[in-house]
């Protein structure tokens, strides 16, 4: 059975909008497009358009703690406002419009406690948008005491109330455990083998149903540790302690590779290349001819006749070997630079031309030569599927990303990224840590 090496990359989004000026619900609105700028976001429980930097926010204006823009002189706190006297002579600062007022539009003598928005109220309470007071409520799960969820009576609506015991995210429970947001309760998920040892890489079937692949623990040194991830490609939820990442394969059709490294002899500024060129100078790693990024895969050292021409189009150098080339993002036509995919290099895509590169372990002698395009990458086939019968066809599974399928189409692409095949995705334990990390 072919072996695959995997590894897991965690990928992030990022959101912006359009409509409304920061600190302002006069309208009302509904996503990051209503607020008219990248540097605004929506905070929809309440219509209000925050501001994230003060980018976001007029001249003389900065953007505080609370998400509102404010002058650059006035309170910030109700610690820069008069809080000592009689009545209304006490103050509180008015984030909003960073102004000092007074506590006349509260009781504080009954507990009342004035605001301007929830962060000035204490846990399970919320500021009432027309009165400026706080009261019992809230509008998420961050407004409510550590162990209690904020529970709503529909999806739809904006508030709620905080009960202790009561989940409403994976977050709020144990370790392993997954939120029931039908009962409200932490309870043990026992969907998948989470961190059980197993061996084989991903084409290993210690790991139970297809999707769940073996994986390479990288937090032994040895290497030679592995376990077991859970399937979330189809956007399936992880328990606490875990989340989802893509699982990245370096198949065996690409070949191994080995990068030159510049050797300065201690107190020196200058070297030589190691082993494969050792009587070329250097001063860094990129000066030898095999040095990075490419090392010694073929893309980066192809045998040319000098004067014809290289795969990317350009003439072969008097030095009979082509120049670095890869692919470009977009068309995928061949490139050297980022340039030679577009006419305006300032209108590039970032990464547009990828370029073949030779990783490995920290202390490896070789490692693997990179995926530029997605024909680098095996094709994912429907296994022991039988349309033998038309009325009773059995299905099959995906030889790699574990997905159920009648016929080879049925499969997805196993596409290339960031220099890798992805196959799927599973969860796996999050935040740096490990599975050691977990089961203590």
């Amino acid at each position: 059975m072919t072996r695959w090496f995997a590894s897991l990359f965690v990928f992030g989004l990022a959101a912006f909008g359009a409509g409304c000026p920061s600190g302002s619900a006069a309208d009302g609105c509904t996503s990051d497009f209503d607020c008219g700028s990248e540097f605004r976001t929506c905070d929809t429980a309440s219509g209000t358009c925050l501001c994230n930097d003060a980018r976001g926010c007029d001249d003389n204006e900065v953007c505080n703690e609370f998400g509102f823009c404010q002058a650059n002189s006035g309170c910030l706190t109700n610690a820069d406002c008069k809080t000592d006297g009689q009545g209304c002579e006490v103050e509180f600062c008015n984030v909003k419009t960073n102004q000092c007022e007074s506590t006349c539009a509260c009781d504080p003598a009954a507990g009342e406690i004035c605001c301007a928005v929830d962060a000035q109220c204490p846990f399970d309470h919320i500021c009432a948008d027309l009165d400026g007071v706080c009261v019992p409520g809230c509008r998420e799960d961050g407004d409510c005491r550590l162990g209690s969820g904020c529970v709503k009576d529909s999806i739809t609506a904006l508030l709620g109330v905080c009960e202790a015991g009561t989940c409403t995210a994976n977050n709020q429970c144990g370790t392993g455990d997954i939120c029931d947001l039908n009962t409200g309760l932490c309870q043990f998920d026992d969907r998948g083998p989470y961190c059980y040892s197993c061996t084989g890489g991903v084409a290993s079937d210690d790991c139970g149903e297809p999707g769940n692949y073996c994986l390479t623990d990288s937090s032994d040194p040895t290497g030679q540790s592995s376990f077991c991830g859970v399937d979330c490609s189809q956007q399936q939820a992880c328990p606490f302690g875990y989340s989802c990442n893509d699982v990245i394969i370096i198949p065996q059709t690409l070949p191994f590779c080995n990068v030159e490294l510049c050797d300065i002899p201690d107190g020196e500024t200058v070297g030589t290349c190691t082993a494969t060129t050792p009587t070329v100078t250097c001063s860094a790693d990129e000066d030898c001819p095999l040095g990075p990024p490419g090392g010694t895969c073929p893309r980066y050292n192809q045998a040319c006749e000098p004067g014809g021409t290289c795969p990317s189009g350009t003439e072969c150098p008097t030095s009979g070997v082509c120049p670095p080339y890869g692919h470009c993002l977009v068309g995928q036509a061949p490139c050297e630079l980022d340039a030679d995919c577009c006419e305006d290099e300032g209108e590039c895509p970032e990464g547009s031309c990828v370029l073949q590169r030779c990783v490995g372990g920290e202390g490896d002698a070789f490692g693997h030569c990179t995926c530029t395009i997605d024909s680098d990458c095996p094709r994912d086939e429907c296994n022991d599927e039988d349309l033998s019968d038309p009325e009773n066809p059995i299905l099959g599974n995906c030889g790699l990303s574990g997905h159920a399928c009648y016929t080879d189409d049925d499969c997805d692409t196993i596409a290339c990224v960031d220099g890798g095949c992805r196959i799927g995705a599973n969860c796996a334990p999050s935040n740096d840590r490990n599975c050691r990390d977990l089961a203590d």
